[in-house]
């Protein structure tokens, strides 16, 4: 768990290996936006599924390049099924 994208950065770069990444976009020192680029710009992090829980519509959070984006508030059993499907189980 990381307060936020910054600090998310700092625990991947120690060497942790998520099999996922939840986030939101609106984050204190580094937005989820930038989060999402950062973490997609390095070959390493590339394949880390991202998945985006947000309170903002398609629109508004515009081009992410994540493996699934969900507003708030949402539908769990939705999300959990595509966290799992996405982390294989």
């Amino acid at each position: 768990m990381a307060e936020n994208g910054a600090a998310a950065i700092t625990v991947l770069e120690g060497g942790f290996d998520p099999d996922l990444i939840l986030t939101d976009l609106m984050m204190p020192v580094m937005s989820g936006w930038d989060f999402c680029k950062t973490l997609k710009g390095r070959a390493a992090w590339r394949s880390i599924p991202v998945v985006v829980l947000c309170g903002m519509t398609p629109d508004q959070r515009g081009k992410l390049q994540v493996e699934g984006a969900f507003e708030k508030p949402t539908h769990l059993p939705t999300l959990f099924g595509r966290i799992a499907e996405l982390c294989g189980v």
